[in-house]
C-alpha cells in the first residue's frame, strides 16, 4: 500500500542511534529505544524496547518506584 502514514514521537521520548522506525509507529511519552532497534509496532508511554524483533524489556514507572 503506497501513502504517508507518519512517524509520531512523542514528547520525553529518547531514541538512540542506529535506530529505524517503521511508518506508522507512534512512541509513546517518555519511551526509551535503544541502539540498534527496529521499531515495527507502536511503543507504550514510559516502556523501554530493544531488539529486533522489538521487545519491550522494562516499564520505567516500575523502575522509579
Amino acid at each position: 500500500e503506497s501513502g504517508v502514514s507518519p512517524v509520531i514521537i512523542k514528547q520525553g521520548a529518547w531514541v538512540a542511534d542506529g535506530v529505524i522506525i517503521l511508518r506508522g509507529v507512534t512512541i509513546g511519552r517518555n519511551a526509551i529505544v535503544s541502539a540498534g532497534t527496529i521499531v515495527d509496532k507502536d511503543v507504550p508511554d514510559c516502556a523501554v524496547v530493544k531488539g529486533n524483533p522489538m521487545k519491550i524489556i522494562a516499564d520505567i514507572t516500575e523502575l522509579m518506584n
